[in-house]
């Protein structure tokens, strides 16, 4: 194995969230002792057509940010129709700007 990983869907529920943390924290301690690299292959931003939700999202990218000099690579993945950005008219703007200005943060750009 070269990076580990884990998929990522940030739950609305506070609860919910705190596991899903828990588990990448886990995660990260076992990649941390084994000197392996981390990466998010696949996480969405967990929002359906009539709500947008940043602050699942944010605390994810907040995390990846934190840990960015042992997340190798994350792909934000979304399937639903209703959620095309480009082909629906930007129906989530605020998550949007929020992808928006953690993916141009230097600091995942190698820049810092």
């Amino acid at each position: 194995m070269d990076i580990c990983g884990a998929d990522m869907y940030p739950s609305p529920d506070d609860e919910d969230r705190r596991g899903q943390f828990a588990m990448l924290n886990r995660l990260n301690d076992f990649a941390r002792k084994h000197s392996k690299p981390l990466c998010i292959p696949e996480f969405n931003w967990a929002a359906h057509k009539e709500i947008d939700r940043p602050a699942p999202t944010r605390e994810l990218l907040e995390w990846v940010v934190r840990h960015a000099s042992r997340v190798r690579f994350s792909a934000q993945f979304e399937t639903t129709r209703d959620f095309a950005v480009v082909q629906r008219r930007d129906p989530h703007p605020e998550l949007r700007q929020l992808y928006s200005e953690y993916y141009n943060k230097s600091v995942l750009r190698g820049d810092s």
